[in-house]
């Protein structure tokens, strides 16, 4: 005797991104990991579970409604033109037709592959201004899924791969590293993934003895995974207008102050400063100075990076912290 289960996701899984324990490592692991809860028959599953895994859109709508103009002779309806035939029709689609003076008119529309073909009058109706309007009824949804990314390649349009990742799980608890090529059927996690701005994971799940079973809902990712595609930015690429103001530099600048990296210094230069912007230094070998502003402000300070040489003079009464 075959005994049926139900499945259900009673917890929300989390999906977070792994970040390097080394700060000076410049590459954005491409790895996510997954945490989620099975439960069987309402019991916490312990075993061996397979499962699969895919990153998907979100689900768009396919089908297309049709558009039709009307012709109008002496205020009685003679020809309806079919502007755009649509999509997604599986029955001919109701047709209306409304106007501000004119009434009676009645049409009828004839589809071929899934798209209006035509429309037939039936009723020439009277007292029509020149331009009714035609709409055509709009055809079933048709949801459409594309897969951006599969444990094992095989998925397409959000479908169920091929093959399945063998992971524990504890009490109902799994967790999982998506794109751990390390693991059984796994494959690698592209950055280029997430250029898009809506991402779901979708999962199926086998105890082995039921098969495969689709988890619900899919799990849209968040900000957090988006991390991913940093390490794939270009040198050079971030312009000045995408930091902040006074996000970089060594100025403190004072409680409220914007602040600008104001200009870079190669060396040998006697510069007037102004409050609350920054300075680099790009070449020590040289003494330059750097004349404080003239009218300071409490809270203004000036900050030197450690070993260097710089000749400081004010005409203000500012407060120097090194």
């Amino acid at each position: 005797m075959i005994k049926l289960y139900s499945w259900q996701r009673i917890a929300c899984g989390a999906l977070l991104l792994l970040a390097s324990a080394n700060a000076t490592q410049a590459q954005v692991p491409q790895l996510l990991n997954y945490q989620g809860r099975i439960a069987v028959n309402g019991t916490n599953f312990t075993g061996t579970g397979q499962f699969k895994f895919v990153l998907i859109s979100a689900n768009t709508n396919a089908a297309v409604p049709a558009t039709a103009s009307a012709i109008v002779s002496y205020g009685f309806l003679i020809k309806i033109i079919v502007n755009q035939g649509g999509s997604g029709y599986s029955t001919p689609p109701g047709v209306t037709i409304s106007d501000s003076s004119g009434s009676g008119a009645a049409a009828y529309a004839q589809i071929s592959g899934g798209a209006v073909t035509n429309i037939v009058i039936t009723s020439a109706g009277s007292g029509y201004s020149a331009s009714p309007t035609v709409t055509i009824a709009a055809p079933p949804q048709q949801s459409v899924t594309t897969t951006f990314w599969s444990n094992d390649g095989s998925s397409n349009a959000g479908g169920q791969p091929n093959t399945s990742v063998p992971l524990p799980v504890t009490k109902g608890l799994y967790s999982v590293l998506l794109g751990d090529t390390t693991l059984s059927n796994m494959t690698m996690l592209p950055a280029t993934i997430f250029a898009n701005s809506d991402v779901r994971l979708r999962v199926w799940f086998n105890d082995g003895f039921t098969g495969f079973q689709l988890l619900t809902p899919d799990q849209r990712l968040a900000a957090v995974a988006y991390a991913v595609i940093a390490g794939t930015v270009p040198d050079g690429s971030i312009t000045a207008t995408k930091i902040a103001p006074g996000a970089v530099g060594e100025t403190q600048l004072a409680p409220g102050a914007g602040g600008t990296l104001a200009q870079k210094i190669s060396g040998g230069t006697n510069l007037q400063m102004l409050a609350n912007n920054a300075y680099l230094l790009t070449n020590d070998s040289a003494v330059t100075a750097l004349t404080l502003p003239v009218n300071p402000v409490i809270g203004d300070k000036v900050r030197c990076i450690p070993g260097l040489s710089v000749k400081v003079s004010s005409t203000g009464g500012g407060r120097l912290d090194f």
